[in-house]
């Protein structure tokens, strides 16, 4: 959905663009009592990022920083998986005296 929806999050809408939905199977009680919270939150993660690389859905619209800003003032980290991403974003931190 992030296609869609219009950069700075306005209510404005892009219209024409594809969005594909993938629904999970539920994640039962039981197997967040027994594995916890956060250890069921990180397979729950690495299995969306499994499904949304893979293909066959719509491609993921990536972020850019040129073109989406850097969100300054906001704490983000940038998934291993994009380690030029993440570069490019440490050099701009370092370059504008913020904190990384």
């Amino acid at each position: 959905s992030h296609r869609v929806w219009a950069w700075p999050f306005s209510s404005r809408l892009r219209y024409g663009q594809r969005v594909s939905l993938r629904v999970l199977p539920p994640v039962p009680a039981r197997e967040v009592r027994a594995r916890g919270v956060e250890a069921v939150r990180r397979a729950l993660q690495a299995e969306m990022k499994r499904h949304a690389l893979a293909g066959g859905m719509s491609p993921p619209r990536r972020f850019v920083p040129e073109v989406d800003g850097y969100w300054e003032g906001y704490a983000y980290e940038i998934d291993p998986m994009f380690p030029e991403l993440a570069r490019k974003v440490q050099r701009h931190r370092e370059g504008s005296g913020r904190l990384a």
